[in-house]
């Protein structure tokens, strides 16, 4: 996502090499947003911490201690969109997924405004 793969795949498999356009951004010191700290939100933060991003997360269920051992913060839905660079969406069957639908068209809405901003949703079956 931060390097742009899967467009430059595309335009080597066309025949052009545009290098310079597909260079991407470097994820050291970026912002990740985790919405959902369960257990695939849980690794996809240590394993950001590993490549050097500063994350937070938004989960009104997860323990406080369980986010310090790893070195997330805790903080408000606000908070994490106004701070976020990067947002990974994880959420099972239950909690803010029951509305998924209507819930990411409105973070959608109020975080897509600033450029530069990726997302990457994971959601259970039911939700896609």
């Amino acid at each position: 996502m931060a390097r742009n793969v899967a467009r430059a795949h595309a335009s080597v498999k066309k025949g052009e090499w545009k290098r310079n356009k597909y260079v991407g951004v470097s994820l050291v010191g970026k912002t990740l947003v985790v919405m959902g700290f369960g257990k695939v939100g849980s690794e996809v933060a240590r394993r950001a911490k590993g490549l050097g991003m500063h994350v937070i997360s938004h989960d009104l269920y997860a323990p406080a201690d369980r986010a310090r051992a790893i070195g997330v913060e805790l903080v408000s839905f606000d908070d994490a969109i106004s701070k976020a660079d990067f947002i990974s969406f994880h959420c099972g069957d239950v909690g803010v997924a029951t509305t998924a639908g209507g819930f990411v068209k409105w973070w959608w809405w109020r975080w897509s405004w600033r450029g530069g901003r990726r997302s990457y949703f994971m959601l259970s079956g039911g939700y896609i």
